[in-house]
């Protein structure tokens, strides 16, 4: 099976038109064909995606423009192409607003013409999917130093952000939301802020404690310090902007008025959900009656809520066991705090273990400085390998 970057979707209702279309670029690259808009949609369903999808304006039902607006919306990578016989400035210019064409051919097209625009939408796919690994990549070397950093400063502070993560990361999946790593980004970097706060008032405020007033205030400046922190990093913009709204009123209802699923509010309120849900918890509320407690909450979207409610908390794939500090690996949960022999906190409970956690761990131990097993969650397909 030929690879996403070579694929390339001809829709007309002409056949003729297809036939000599698929003949005059088949020796460039895989050439699929559609004979209306909801065919083209049926085949991205199944196929999907294609590096590029070259449509006519005028058919039968869903013309071309609305085709490659939903395209927009459903493969955003894929090079949109529009071809008309019809003459009309306005055409073009719907195409390039709603559609965001790279291209607007007239038919009857030369075939030089349609070979070098072919050329130039492989090549824009290209760019954007290597433009896109690229940062990916650089993003998530980025954020893995920093959440590493986060669990040696204040290992309270990088237990939470992974809790919320995993919360998160289902909340996403379960709705089918686009572009979901920004939201993951802004749950594991949510806490980041929490450098400038010592762990134990941490723990005290999770556990529902008092604290100084000093000591609160501190806190609650925590979002805005990540903030600080975060723009600064190219692309990471939105993810910042979340974090800094994760404990802000929401303006309106949600509820009655629902936001668009990528947009900042949306974005900011399952943050806010998830790191509720997540204080809820480890109050000592169960994972149903936190979901009721939210759900009670006007502010709340209702559908995040709902997402909550459908994540099978009780049916994790974990099972658990005690291990000497040298004896734990990677992804493991630790399933208790873990402390040195004077008191001191080195990881908090709910902490996935990462190799500068387990150095750290190991590192305490060969020292004498952690003694005894640690309760630890181990995934259950570790433990068949």
């Amino acid at each position: 099976m030929k690879s996403p970057e070579q694929k390339v979707l001809l829709v007309d209702d002409d056949d003729s038109v297809l036939y000599i279309y698929q003949k005059v670029l088949e020796d460039e690259c895989a050439i699929h064909t559609a004979h209306s808009a909801n065919q083209a949609l049926e085949m991205l369903a199944a196929d999907g995606p294609y590096a590029a999808i070259i449509s006519d304006f005028q058919m039968p039902g869903t013309d071309g423009l609305h085709l490659l607006s939903r395209v927009r919306e459903l493969h955003r990578e894929t090079v949109r192409v529009m071809m008309t016989s019809l003459y009309d400035l306005q055409i073009a210019v719907d195409a390039v607003n709603q559609g965001n064409v790279f291209r607007f051919l007239c038919k009857p097209c030369p075939e030089s013409t349609l070979r070098a625009c072919l050329r130039a939408a492989l090549d824009q796919y290209r760019l954007i999917v290597s433009e896109r690994e690229l940062l990916e990549k650089t993003l998530t070397g980025t954020i893995k130093v920093l959440t590493d950093v986060l669990g040696l400063v204040n290992p309270v502070a990088f237990s939470r952000s992974q809790s919320v993560t995993r919360y998160v990361r289902h909340v996403v999946s379960d709705l089918g939301l686009m572009d979901g790593w920004r939201l993951e980004a802004a749950a594991m970097l949510s806490q980041l802020g929490c450098v400038t706060v010592y762990p134990d008032t941490m723990e005290a405020l999770f556990a529902g404690k008092p604290v100084s007033q000093h000591e609160r205030e501190k806190f609650s400046r925590h979002p805005m310090i990540a903030r600080q922190l975060l723009e600064r990093i190219p692309r990471l913009e939105y993810v910042a902007a979340l974090i800094g709204l994760q404990t802000e009123a929401v303006p309106g209802s949600p509820s009655s008025s629902k936001f668009e699923h990528d947009s900042i509010q949306y974005g900011s309120q399952i943050l806010k959900t998830c790191i509720e849900f997540d204080r809820l918890v480890c109050k000592g509320e169960s994972p149903q009656t936190a979901r009721t407690t939210l759900e009670k909450r006007s502010h709340n979207d209702n559908s995040i809520t709902e997402s909550l409610g459908r994540m099978p908390l009780a049916l994790l794939p974990y099972e658990a066991k005690c291990l000497p500090a040298d004896g734990l690996s990677l992804k493991m949960i630790l399933d208790q705090d873990v402390c040195t022999t004077n008191g001191v906190l080195l990881v908090a409970k709910g902490a996935e273990v990462t190799e500068p956690l387990l150095l750290r761990l190991q590192n305490f131990h060969a020292r004498g400085n952690v003694q005894g097993e640690i309760r630890v969650l181990i995934p259950k397909d570790s433990l068949l390998k």
